[in-house]
């Protein structure tokens, strides 16, 4: 039993991303290569969050810890989380939960400038990584890590009734949603 959903907003990062902007570009090639790690928008955060109970994507009777990512924004959304909901859930950061650090020597400051829009841009970084370029994983050592969290996670449910809270990054879900789908020891 646990849910996950990713961090909040980033100051300025995600309003422009958002609506299909191009961030500057060299702010923008340092997050996606995890250079820096910006501190979430705690006004724009603190939206989502009850956005998410009235959705029923988050709900405070769900969850007695919260697991993040060690990344800045990830740790502040689990604070935001905490207070908000006004839990007393442990906040435990997780080497497994970190972000994807994405491979930027094909983003050229010429190719970011001609990109039509971020969209572009995203597409050229995601190929990137599946053509097999990495800063520190590749797409088989990030389907690993999910692999390795499963393991770690089902050890620990052995010895805990908590139910799990994750906040993570936008991409590694998806490898945890592949790794679940095609574990042999389920």
């Amino acid at each position: 039993e646990s849910c996950m959903f990713r961090h909040g907003k980033i100051e300025r990062l995600s309003n422009l991303i958002e609506a299909g902007k191009k961030p500057p570009y060299d702010e923008y090639i340092k997050f996606m290569s995890g250079e820096i790690d910006p501190p979430i928008d705690e006004e724009e955060t603190e939206k989502l969050i009850p956005r998410k109970l009235e959705a029923g994507e988050l709900k405070k009777e769900d969850f007695d810890i919260i697991i993040c990512s060690p990344a800045l924004r990830a740790m502040q959304t689990s604070e935001s989380v905490k207070k908000l909901l006004e839990t007393d859930a442990s906040i435990y950061p997780s080497k497994y939960l970190k972000g994807i650090n994405v491979p930027t020597e094909d983003i050229t400051p010429e190719f970011y400038e001609q990109a039509q829009d971020i969209n572009a841009v995203r597409k050229k970084f995601f190929e990137s990584l599946l053509s097999g370029k990495k800063v520190d994983e590749d797409i088989i050592d990030i389907f690993k890590r999910a692999n390795r969290f499963l393991t770690y996670f089902r050890r620990i449910k052995k010895f805990t009734a908590k139910k799990s809270l994750f906040i993570t990054h936008g991409i590694f879900p998806r490898f945890l949603e592949l790794a679940i789908n095609h574990q042999v020891d389920k």
